[in-house]
């Protein structure tokens, strides 16, 4: 059964679009790899972006959600090329797997590590354990990955899937909860970070019920 914990808001933003993100469109509903490498490539050009907040922001909930950090085991679903999962693992949550439907992002971020893990502490911090995979949530994960997860962040993802209240969108949030809950273990917790606009609440409020 789902259970629905109340949190602080966050003081989330959304940036004015670039041109080059005027030119590939609203992100709102895409979710195939061809969209979002080309946004990666266009939009961010190696650059971290960061959807909605900062890591600074979530600490506070995810330290209050995982008192054991050092042994928690965190997907990071939809991650794109944020730097949270080298941030997390600088503030006391070394074990992160960040996953994401594109390999452009994917590459960059495992670029990123690389160097990073050529930096002898502690000018860097511990990343050995920080993980990046292209998978697409849409489907199945390996399973390797079943039952495997303390939690997972979600920090604009369910928007992306549900984008609108049409059935297609509603068939494709529910596809990624069932598959990613499949990685999840018993009694983990998924932190979804969203604008909460109107028709993703009234989900939230029928499933909460």
């Amino acid at each position: 059964m789902a259970s629905f914990a109340k949190v602080p808001p966050l003081s989330c933003s959304v940036a004015a679009p670039t041109a080059a993100q005027a030119d590939l469109g609203d992100p709102a509903g895409h979710y195939d790899a061809a969209y979002w490498d080309s946004w990666f490539a266009k939009v961010s050009r190696g650059s971290a972006f960061e959807w909605y907040c900062s890591t600074s922001d979530l600490l506070p909930l995810l330290r209050a959600q995982f008192p054991e950090s050092s042994t928690r085991y965190i997907l990071h679903a939809g991650s794109g090329n944020s730097d949270m999962p080298f941030e997390l693992a600088a503030h006391g949550f070394p074990r992160c797997l960040a996953c994401d439907v594109s390999p452009v992002a994917i590459e960059e971020m495992q670029s990123k590590k690389a160097a990073r893990m050529s930096e002898p502490p502690p000018s860097s911090p511990d990343v050995s354990l920080v993980e990046f995979a292209a998978l697409d949530v849409l489907s199945s994960l390996p399973p390797s990955y079943s039952c495997s997860f303390d939690g997972v962040l979600d920090k604009g993802l369910f928007d992306a899937m549900m984008s609108d209240s049409s059935p297609s969108s509603l068939s494709r949030a529910l596809t990624m909860f069932r598959n990613v809950g499949e990685a999840m273990k018993d009694g983990a917790v998924y932190v979804c970070v969203s604008l909460a606009e109107e028709h993703i609440t009234r989900l939230l409020v029928g499933v909460a019920e």
